[in-house]
């Protein structure tokens, strides 16, 4: 287990990614975590990120394998707006969630003072991904955020 596990599944996705199509797959400059940049439709472009983890929040598990995290991000807010951010909203992204087969929305912090990250993201263990799964999750996870950018960010497209 470890920083070689992770290092090994880094490779290992960015290859599976490249077989994919995803020929612009890059490993970020500052996190462990591989970036495509998926080209939609009228010159929309969404960047998905991959992350990869083997702890699972101290639960315990049978399960010892490295997991990849596939998400975007829809929209960025601060600690201030949280409240003042439709709320309606979360309710109805809670209700969503429960109709993506690939995918789920969630809050994220971003590293910045008080910022957070609203993202659409998906898990898949390494061991079993191929390109065709890890196109469909990249595809629908990149459609999703960008639909979300469409009709809430005023057709930003930021992400």
């Amino acid at each position: 287990m470890g920083q070689n596990r992770i290092d090994s599944a880094i490779e290992a996705v960015r290859n599976i990614a490249i077989q994919a199509g995803y020929t612009d797959t890059r490993l970020s400059s500052t996190t462990d975590r591989l970036v495509v940049p998926v080209k939609l439709e009228e010159a929309r472009l969404q960047y998905v990120y991959i992350q990869f983890r083997e702890d699972f929040a101290n639960v315990s598990c049978s399960c010892h394998e490295v997991v990849a995290t596939v998400f975007s991000t829809c929209h960025k807010f601060s600690e201030e707006d949280l409240h003042l951010d439709r709320p309606e909203l979360a309710w109805d992204l809670l209700k969503v969630n429960s109709r993506i087969p690939f995918g789920r929305y969630a809050v994220v912090t971003t590293g910045e003072e008080n910022g957070y990250a609203l993202i659409v993201s998906c898990d898949h263990v390494i061991e079993t991904m191929d390109p065709p799964e890890l196109t469909a999750m990249i595809e629908y996870i990149a459609r999703i955020a960008d639909r979300f950018e469409l009709n809430h960010n005023f057709g930003a497209d930021d992400y």
